[in-house]
């Protein structure tokens, strides 16, 4: 499938990374990639500024190293953060840095799946969605199966956050 092949790209892209590696980049005004580790703030209150609240669940849909999901995971309720991610590889880092946060007790859920349906989210279950050019590396079966899964998990007064850079 698909996310079979991106997740095995995914691990042999990050197949050397390091949270280390990752950290160590310095903070600049325009972030190179995906070790700007610090925009992840920026999300974060992106987020709050238009509502988001601590009590709400939110999915961090494609959550990688867990560059937002470290903000979010401070700001956030207990147990109410619940990251997505292809790549066991980044899932580990983001755990791993969770830890170096001493964020455990926050109860953060991560979650490494190719599930399209997110079949292990209940219906009507979270608040907030975000992803982050995610969906633009799909082709439109896979888009159209996720673009399902997120209507059918959000709350009725939810809402999605997301980046699409259209490849035309």
């Amino acid at each position: 499938s698909w996310n079979d092949f991106y997740r095995w790209m995914l691990e042999l892209q990050e197949r050397n990374t390091t949270l280390e590696m990752i950290l160590r980049e310095p903070r600049q005004k325009v972030g190179r990639g995906l070790f700007a580790w610090w925009l992840g703030e920026y999300h974060c209150s992106f987020m709050q500024e238009f509502g988001l609240k601590p009590q709400q669940t939110v999915l961090d849909f494609g959550c990688g190293y867990g560059r937002t999901a470290i903000p979010l995971i401070k700001y956030l309720d207990s147990g109410k953060f619940i990251g997505s991610e292809l790549s066991e590889k980044r899932l580990r880092l983001a755990e791993e840095w969770v830890k170096r946060e001493g964020l455990e007790t926050c109860e953060p859920t991560f979650i490494a799946s190719t599930d399209n349906t997110m079949s292990f989210l209940q219906d009507g279950t979270i608040d907030v969605i975000w992803t982050l050019s995610v969906v633009t590396h799909m082709p439109e079966k896979e888009m159209r199966e996720v673009l399902g899964a997120f209507h059918r998990v959000l709350k009725e007064s939810g809402v999605v956050y997301f980046h699409y850079n259209s490849p035309t």
